[in-house]
C-alpha cells in the first residue's frame, strides 16, 4: 500500500480527527519533508545549549561506513566519561550525521549542559578512534539553536550502515504543555480507515462537518446549529 493512502482516525465527542498514515522512510517524497520538519522542531524544543561536532580520521578503519559505526561508538563512550569528567546525572543530547563533500561522516550534536571543554572532548576522541578534530560551541539563543539545527538538517540526515540517521537521549526533550501523543502511538485511540484522508474529510464535510484545522492532520467540529455525534467506531465514513 503506497504512503498515505491510509488514514488514522481518532473518534471523540464532537471532534474528528484524521491523520494519513506514512512510511515515514527518507527516501520518501511525500515523508522526507515532514520528517525534516519533525526533526527540527524535536531539536529545538530540547533547548540545547551547546553544538558539538565530532569528525573521523580518513585513514582508519575500511571505509566510511566503518568510520560512521566507530564514530558512533566512541561518542556512546564519550558520554559516560562525560556524565563523571563534570558530574552530570543525565546528558541530554540529540545527534544528527552528515556525509561531507569528501563523502565522509560528520556527527553533529545538540546537547544540553553547562560546559563541555574542547580540548578535553578533543583528546577523548583521539583516544577511542584517533579523530581529534572536534568542534564545541556554545548556543545562546533558540534563534541560533534552530539555524544549527536548520543547517544540518535541511537535507536528509546521512544513513551509515549499522547506524541511525538521528537518534536522541531519552532525556533530551523538554515537556510542553499540550502535548498529545503522537498518532498511532496509542494504537487503543485512533482507527485504521482505508482511504486517503482527503477523501474522508470530503465526505465528513458533506454531512456538515466543519475543517477546524488542515494541516498534515485534519480536525474536524460538528455541523453548525446543533451537535452531531460522531461515527460509530469501525463504520462506514459517514
Amino acid at each position: 500500500m503506497l504512503c498515505t493512502e491510509n488514514t488514522l482516525v481518532k473518534i471523540e465527542p464532537h471532534r474528528l480527527t484524521a491523520a494519513p498514515m506514512r512510511c515515514k522512510r527518507w527516501t520518501c517524497e511525500i515523508c522526507a519533508p515532514m520528517n525534516t520538519k519533525e526533526l527540527k522542531r524535536k531539536a529545538r524544543r530540547g533547548a540545547p545549549t551547546t553544538f558539538l561536532t565530532l569528525t573521523v580520521n580518513p585513514n582508519s578503519y575500511e571505509g566510511p561506513h566503518e568510520r560512521a559505526e566507530a564514530l558512533k561508538g566512541a561518542w556512546r563512550k564519550v558520554v559516560r566519561r562525560i556524565k563523571k569528567q563534570y558530574g552530570y546525572a543525565q546528558l541530554p543530547y540529540l545527534c544528527v550525521f552528515e556525509r561531507t563533500k569528501a563523502g565522509e561522516p560528520h556527527l553533529h550534536i545538540m546537547c544540553r549542559v553547562r560546559w563541555i571543554g574542547q580540548q578535553w572532548l578533543s583528546d577523548q576522541m583521539r583516544r577511542e578512534i584517533d579523530a581529534p578534530i572536534v568542534d564545541v560551541r556554545r548556543i545562546r539563543s533558540a534563534r541560533r539553536a534552530a539555524a544549527y539545527v536548520a543547517k544540518y538538517v535541511a537535507k536528509a540526515p546521512e544513513k551509515w550502515q549499522g547506524c541511525k540517521r538521528w537518534w536522541r537521549a531519552k532525556c533530551y526533550d523538554i515537556p510542553q504543555d499540550g502535548d498529545d501523543p503522537e498518532p498511532g502511538s496509542q494504537v487503543h485511540e485512533w482507527l485504521i480507515r482505508h482511504m486517503r484522508a482527503e477523501m474522508l474529510v470530503q465526505l465528513w464535510a458533506m454531512d456538515g462537518w466543519r475543517i477546524e484545522h488542515a494541516g498534515f492532520s485534519y480536525v474536524m467540529r460538528p455541523p453548525l446549529g446543533g451537535a452531531r455525534e460522531p461515527p460509530p467506531p469501525g463504520s462506514a465514513p459517514p
